[in-house]
């Protein structure tokens, strides 16, 4: 297991790792499901599809539970166990030399379609709870996260406008460590912590300003882009396509 779990780590030389929480939460998580699955031979595409899954059962569980606090630990559990997933693909594509054009389409995508049915689900379950006022009021709050929630996504590996490579020997100035600091909340692992907390309190406003602070990170980025920056955007190796 050690030797595995060293090769994970040499996978990772002149990568990035992500933002704060899955650099030191999520991959770690992931370690132990990478070394399971990769003994066990299985393909990171269906550990992709696993993670989706497990997102599937949080929802589906969630639609059952009328308690915010209950149905919040268990979406916190469920959820952060199919980002260790989501996380574990990438590592066991490294690992198995099987990093591909086709692996990475297919993990953009079901990061992707998981995003659209948890915002979905979790909102839906505000309006079993009678939460919304009126259906005006839902599909206005509907609109609103998940235009941000599916552009952020799609717009996130344009980060590297604004955080530069932590391989680049620039990560420890001040200035990155603020820049990478504002984009720490849009870190997947934390979007899953907000949307168990929305359902916790429960208060669907929490979502939706959380989703607005996506918006601005968008237009910063958008601000950066059209600014003229010179700093270059990240493009991801074929080694470097999966999320994690």
């Amino acid at each position: 297991m050690k030797e595995i779990l060293a090769k994970i780590e040499k996978g990772y030389a002149n990568k990035r790792r992500g933002l704060p929480y899955t650099r030191y939460v999520s991959l770690n998580l992931g370690k132990p499901f990478s070394v399971f699955f990769y003994k066990l031979g299985v393909r990171p595409n269906w550990i992709t599809f696993f993670s989706f899954l497990l997102a599937l059962v949080a929802v589906l569980a969630l639609m059952g539970l009328g308690s915010g606090i209950k149905a919040g630990l268990l979406l916190l559990v469920l959820l952060q166990l199919s980002y260790a997933l989501d996380c574990s693909d990438g590592q066991v594509a490294r690992l198995q030399g099987s990093s591909s054009p086709q692996g990475a389409w297919f993990d953009l995508l079901m990061d992707r379609v998981t995003g659209f049915m948890l915002i979905t689900g979790v909102l839906y379950w505000f309006w079993l709870q009678q939460l919304f006022s009126d259906w005006a009021s839902f599909f206005t709050v509907f609109i609103v996260c998940l235009f941000a929630n599916t552009f952020f996504s799609y717009a996130s590996n344009l980060k590297g406008l604004l955080l530069p490579a932590s391989s680049a020997g620039q990560a420890d100035k001040p200035g990155n460590w603020l820049k990478e600091l504002l984009f720490t909340p849009s870190d997947t692992g934390v979007f899953y912590l907000v949307l168990a907390l929305t359902v916790c309190v429960p208060s669907w406003r929490l979502l939706f300003y959380y989703s607005c602070y996506k918006i601005i990170m968008l237009v910063l980025v958008m601000g950066s882009t059209l600014s003229g920056s010179k700093t270059k955007v990240g493009v991801k190796t074929e080694n470097e396509r999966y999320s994690a």
